[in-house]
């Protein structure tokens, strides 16, 4: 099912390379289907686009924590949470973030 929707967005992302709901089509199926990488290629391309897009910056923000960029990570959950203090595993993914951060500073005293 993600295999067929991004092949049919991939080709209609060509016609249109900003069009929004080409843009969340990829980002969520490369998700689906574990591609971190194109994940954050199409996420970055799409947050130009919409930068309001609480779900979009929760997924930057998973995709960069699941990968140990916990700099990256931290900005865009923080993001998240300034919106909606409840979204679902946003606090989770930070806090992890933060205790790996904190982890490897003590690691270099």
């Amino acid at each position: 099912h993600y295999l067929k929707a991004l092949e049919y967005s991939l080709v209609a992302l060509e016609k249109d390379p900003l069009k929004v709901p080409v843009l969340q089509s990829i980002v969520f199926s490369y998700r689906a289907l574990g591609e971190v990488g194109n994940v954050l290629d199409y996420a970055t391309r799409y947050s130009m686009v919409d930068k309001e897009d609480m779900h979009l910056q929760f997924v930057i923000g998973e995709m960069y924590a699941k990968t140990l960029r916990c700099q990256k990570a931290i900005p865009h959950l923080e993001a998240v949470l300034k919106k909606n203090d409840s979204y679902q595993n946003a606090d989770l993914l930070l806090n992890a973030c933060k205790r790996t951060l904190a982890l490897k500073g003590a690691s270099m005293l």
